[in-house]
């Protein structure tokens, strides 16, 4: 077995999984947090505080889309 070359694959590939790191998961993260953030502080004070919109029929307030 050549030991080696395993090693060098290895060491290849963490480090690639390193690089790609920021890419792949922190990214993502960064962005939806930033999302939320950003529409929070937009919309957050127009959303009122009850289940329903104050123009939303009575037969709608508090029933659920899938209750049959």
């Amino acid at each position: 077995m050549n030991v080696y070359a395993i090693r060098a694959i290895y060491k290849f590939e963490m480090s690639r999984t390193r690089r790609t790191l920021m890419q792949s998961i922190i990214a993502p993260v960064i962005s939806t947090a930033l999302y939320f953030v950003v529409f929070g502080a937009a919309i957050g004070g127009r959303i009122s505080k009850s289940r329903a919109s104050p123009t939303a029929p009575s037969s709608f307030r508090g029933s659920s889309c899938c209750r049959f």
